[in-house]
């Protein structure tokens, strides 16, 4: 009784991949992104000025405009300055008063969306991550079909896109925990990063499944008695060593980037934790996942393994009769 309840328990590295999940929605809700225009539907311009200045004097010289705006020191004498989507009448007023309240100074960017290109970009980017999913299970579906009667192939691609999940939702956990002070900012790069996480981790995935099937088909045709929970460790332990070597030749580069690029460094930090949770993802959460499911719901591998053992047993009787014939 007591094996037959640690068999039905749920492996530790699903709790933990689903806690990662949880933890990262939740910051994702408590904590406010700092939200790229492109996102938001605001303006953002960032100035250097010929002299360095404080504060106090910049947000002095805004607060003359007629609408809300926000200033944010940059490195040096750069500034960024945040307000709602202007028009071409609101920007050379903001720019007027810059020089006339504080001195001369250099535009390095300026980037103003409306609330209406803003929403569109929003959905286009949601729909890229979902349709990238739905790709990503039904190929997965289909490559592994009939691979064994112990796990369907539909719960592969499942299980890879719950990993998915994961993979995607730390990123914005870790960003949601360092915007309020930092310079992470959720942009067209963010998502650009997201997707090529999603790409990366569902690679990983597939060639750990892959060794999964290719054991279970050994297992079939050899007749061995072996559990499909020793075919996935043996996928994941035939595996991790590649898995280590790439993620880790991946990720240097990235942080690399992020220490000497900084206009690509949020970019570089979202990958960066991304190929670090598909690593783990592939690794631990999905295989782990796979074995939670097969070890809840048995009851198609405990029937079709009394179905096999009397095939076995059927076919070891006939070979003794037919022994007993011949002598």
């Amino acid at each position: 009784m007591k094996h037959d309840k640690q068999k039905r328990t749920v492996p530790i590295h699903a709790f933990l991949g689903a806690g990662f999940v949880l933890v990262s929605l939740i910051v994702s809700l408590l904590i406010p992104y700092n939200i790229a225009p492109e996102f938001s539907g605001s303006a953002e311009l960032t100035v250097r000025f010929d002299e360095p200045t404080e504060v106090s004097i910049v947000e002095a010289a805004v607060s003359e405009v007629p609408f809300s705006v926000t200033v944010l020191p940059q490195e040096g004498t750069g500034y960024q300055i945040s307000s709602q989507s202007l028009s071409d009448e609101e920007y050379q007023t903001l720019l007027a008063t810059l020089t006339d309240g504080v001195g001369a100074y250099t535009i390095e960017e300026y980037q103003s969306f409306s609330p209406s290109i803003s929403q569109e970009l929003v959905r286009k980017a949601i729909l890229a991550i979902i349709f990238a999913m739905a790709l990503i299970i039904a190929y997965v579906s289909f490559v592994f079909r009939n691979t064994s009667p112990v796990m369907a192939s539909w719960k592969y691609g499942t299980v890879a896109v719950v990993a998915l999940v994961h993979d995607v939702a730390v990123p914005f956990g870790v960003f949601a925990v360092i915007s309020p002070f930092s310079g992470a900012v959720i942009d067209t790069l963010f998502i650009t990063a997201i997707l090529a996480t999603l790409g990366y981790s569902v690679n990983d995935t597939i060639v750990i499944f892959d060794r999964i099937r290719d054991r279970l088909r050994m297992n079939r045709d050899r007749q061995a008695k072996e559990s499909f929970e020793e075919s996935v460790r043996y996928g994941v332990r035939t595996s991790i060593r590649r898995s280590v070597y790439t993620s880790l030749s991946t990720v240097l580069p990235l942080l690399l980037l992020f220490l000497t690029v900084p206009t690509m460094k949020w970019f570089a930090l979202a990958l960066f934790v991304g190929v670090i949770a598909g690593t783990y993802s592939s690794l631990f959460f999905g295989p782990a996942l796979l074995m939670g499911w097969n070890r809840l719901f048995p009851q198609r591998e405990k029937k079709e393994g009394k179905k096999g053992d009397t095939q076995r047993a059927e076919e070891s009787l006939r070979t003794m009769l037919h022994g007993e014939d011949v002598l």
